[in-house]
C-alpha cells in the first residue's frame, strides 16, 4: 500500500463504510478516511500492519475488548494487538 491510487482506494473504501454505518454521504467521511489510510500506509510490514488493516475495517462502535479479542482469534499477539489497537485508536482521533 504505498501508491497514492491505493491510498485514495483505501480510504473511499473506509469512507464509504462510514456513511453506510452512520449515514450521509462518504464525501463527508472523505477527510477522516484519507488520514487513517495514510496511517495505514506508513506501517506497511509485517503483523503491524495486518493489524491496522483489521481495526480499520471493523465497524467504529467495536469495544476495544472485542477488536483485541477478533485480532488474537486471527492469530495475532495478545500484546500486540494491544498496543497496536491504543496506537490506532490515537491516530483515529
Amino acid at each position: 500500500m504505498t501508491n497514492s491510487t491505493t491510498i485514495m482506494n483505501t480510504a473511499w473504501n473506509i469512507a464509504r463504510t462510514a456513511a453506510a454505518e452512520f449515514g450521509g454521504s462518504s464525501k463527508e467521511y472523505i477527510s477522516a478516511s484519507l488520514r487513517i489510510a495514510h496511517k495505514l500506509a506508513k506501517r506497511t510490514k509485517g503483523a503491524v500492519a495486518a493489524l491496522w488493516v483489521l481495526f480499520a475495517t471493523m465497524p467504529v462502535n467495536t469495544r476495544r475488548k472485542d477488536a483485541i479479542e477478533a485480532a488474537v482469534a486471527q492469530g495475532f499477539n495478545f500484546f500486540t494487538a494491544r498496543t497496536q489497537y491504543q496506537a490506532f485508536y490515537k491516530a483515529c482521533k
